[in-house]
């Protein structure tokens, strides 16, 4: 495993615009290859492991809304889910090697690490009799002040032109972070129809945001 280095870790944070922007142009799924979350995170958890850095990178766009929703859903303010998202990535970078595909997915592995990063700060703040933060406002999405402004407006006037199922489809997964079967469920349709909205959803982002 190479020594971690700034150079390492992605050179912005991540946030759900730059995040739903780079894996609509970027992935398999939008190429209209019927490639898992799943399959996609764990081919590069294991590329990670060997010291792949554009693997890394790779990963903190695919997988990151799914982190900071996770994060965000404990720590229940927006800039303490984005530190925990930043050391969860560095630990990933750290330690890939001891992902085991056969003990699970490479989700619920990353799930692990940024659940226990996050329960471990809530317990820090109530063991120094700390208040623990208010909630942000609910149903307000935790966007990063720090989203590129024209990177912003494209991906609002694409996500426009989308059909309304699958806007909503693509903003659940890549914002807020909802696995597959977790959108199938919160929509209230088949798995199957969740996966093929989120997948021409990216289909037709990357042809608008190619323009």
């Amino acid at each position: 495993m190479l020594a971690v280095s700034p150079m390492t870790r992605p050179q912005t944070a991540w946030s759900p615009v730059t995040g739903i922007v780079s894996y609509a142009r970027r992935s398999p799924m939008a190429q209209g290859q019927p490639v898992l979350l799943h399959d996609d995170a764990a081919r590069l958890l294991i590329a990670v492991a060997k010291g792949d850095r554009a693997a890394f990178r790779a990963l903190y766009e695919l997988v990151g809304g799914r982190v900071y929703a996770i994060a965000l859903a404990i720590l229940r303010r927006s800039d303490a889910a984005e530190d925990a998202v930043q050391e969860t990535f560095l630990r990933i970078w750290q330690r890939a090697g001891q992902f085991d595909a056969g003990r699970g997915s490479a989700l619920a592995w990353i799930g692990t690490i940024v659940r226990n990063l996050a329960l471990d700060r809530v317990a820090q703040q109530r063991h120094g009799d700390q208040p623990l933060p208010e909630a942000d406002e609910p149903g307000e999405p935790a966007a990063p002040p720090d989203a590129d402004p024209d990177i912003r407006r494209d991906l609002e006037t694409c996500l426009a032109t989308l059909p309304e199922t699958h806007r909503r489809a693509v903003l659940l997964a890549f914002h807020y972070g909802l696995t597959h079967e977790e959108l199938a469920d919160r929509l209230g349709v088949p798995l199957g129809t969740a996966k093929a909205w989120v997948r021409r959803g990216l289909i037709r982002l990357k042809g608008c945001l190619d323009q």
